[in-house]
């Protein structure tokens, strides 16, 4: 359910999680929230294989970095949320299928090959200032990462 954070500080936040994720169509039991340290990542929602299937689509646990203000917390729900609501539409899933067919969907359209989504986030905490600019720019470029950015 939603409110599974019940931690204390975070409870208004998991009320807000809650409220937000009501606004955009989803309900308490599409996902469950946490607040961790988290490093330099501001969120992240992780991808779970479909039971019988090679398809992978976002887990409903979302998980928020607890050393953020109030306020940076409320966009980083926002955005994981609108996540969790693309994949729950089927408009965002990975294909763990071998070969051709295998990759990162987006639209019901093969968007990228595994390898090359796996080497954007790699590059984007890379040691060396350009390799990291330019994977982040991909990253960010990518068609639900804009999406989720501008619920922020």
């Amino acid at each position: 359910m939603g409110g599974r954070s019940g931690q204390g500080i975070n409870s208004g936040l998991t009320n807000y999680a809650n409220t937000y994720a009501k606004s955009i169509g989803l309900n308490k039991k599409d996902f469950n929230i946490s607040f961790d340290n988290l490093g330099d990542a501001g969120g992240d929602v992780s991808f779970v294989k479909v039971e019988g299937t090679n398809i992978y689509k976002l887990k409903n646990e979302v998980r928020i970095n607890s050393n953020m203000s109030e306020e940076r917390k409320q966009q980083i729900i926002r955005h994981e949320l609108t996540h969790v609501k693309q994949s729950k539409e089927n408009r965002l899933y990975i294909d763990g299928s071998r070969g051709r067919k295998g990759g990162l969907y987006w639209e019901g359209k093969k968007y990228m090959s595994l390898s090359s989504y796996q080497k954007i986030l790699k590059g984007t905490s890379s040691k060396n200032l350009e390799i990291r600019v330019r994977n982040t720019r991909k990253y960010r470029s990518l068609p639900w990462e804009v999406e989720a950015r501008s619920s922020e």
